[in-house]
């Protein structure tokens, strides 16, 4: 690669004085060697004060800024910009919307946000969030097939099925708010209202009658209950479960 021979005391102005003049070859790192420095350039014919030499340099690693661009000899202009490329990441699995016009390319596009995402799966969208549960279908194009991960988040773990509960990275903001509703020494039916949990006590009082809410994975029937510290896991969070797959974490 050809580059200027510089002395090292005058190496950051020279590269400074090259990038100005965009005659640095900004593919290549600069490499020093004793008392010299080597800057690649991208013109064989440049003439300067000091030494045009040919010398090995590592090339600079190049990453993606988005996944438009891994894509871009896979899908067509147009493609790309059909392509929603947001996505949500749940734990090391994300899931992406594709438009129906770009399915027969679904493999490409579920591989091409693994590369860039770094995760360890990648499903699709397939349905609108559907049922009593609130959950949508869902397709593997890339990657592992588990749909069990562990989301972090406000300093908790969340352990989910993605296939199984309704859960958006969107939503932190309302998750925190519900944790931080939890009060000791409360009725559980205030706590289920306050925390928007139920919509009201009455909701609230059937819910807990029939046997639907859980606390830490055991049903609670007692209308009259009080949450104590003796409920929180490790003196710190409650895990609510409201019918069959509707999460919330408390923290005190």
């Amino acid at each position: 690669m050809k580059s200027v021979k510089v002395p090292l005391k005058e190496l950051n102005n020279t590269r400074k004085k090259l990038m100005e003049k965009q005659l640095m070859n900004m593919d290549y790192k600069i490499k020093t060697q004793d008392d010299y420095g080597f800057i690649p350039i991208n013109t064989p014919d440049f003439k300067c004060d000091y030494e045009i030499v040919d010398v090995e340099l590592e090339a600079m690693k190049r990453y993606p800024k988005n996944i438009s661009e891994l894509l871009k000899y896979d899908l067509t202009s147009k493609e790309i910009e059909d392509l929603k490329t947001s996505f949500d990441i749940i734990g090391d699995i994300v899931i992406v919307e594709i438009p129906e016009n770009l399915e027969e390319k679904k493999s490409k596009i579920g591989k091409a946000t693994l590369e860039f995402t770094k995760r360890k799966s990648v499903y699709m969208k397939k349905s609108a969030i559907h049922g009593t549960i609130r959950i949508r279908d869902l397709e593997l194009i890339a990657g592992e097939n588990n749909p069990v991960t562990i989301h972090k988040e406000h300093g908790t773990r969340l352990k989910l099925n993605v296939e199984e509960v309704y859960f958006s990275p969107r939503l932190a903001t309302e998750r925190k708010r519900v944790s931080d509703s939890v009060k000791e020494n409360e009725n559980i039916l205030d706590m289920l209202v306050r925390g928007k949990i139920c919509s009201s006590k009455r909701e609230a009082r059937e819910m807990v009658s029939a046997g639907a809410i859980s606390i830490n994975g055991n049903k609670e029937i007692n209308l009259d209950k009080v949450i104590t510290e003796n409920d929180l896991i490790e003196g710190k969070v409650l895990l609510l479960k409201k019918g069959k797959k509707n999460y919330f974490l408390g923290t005190k």
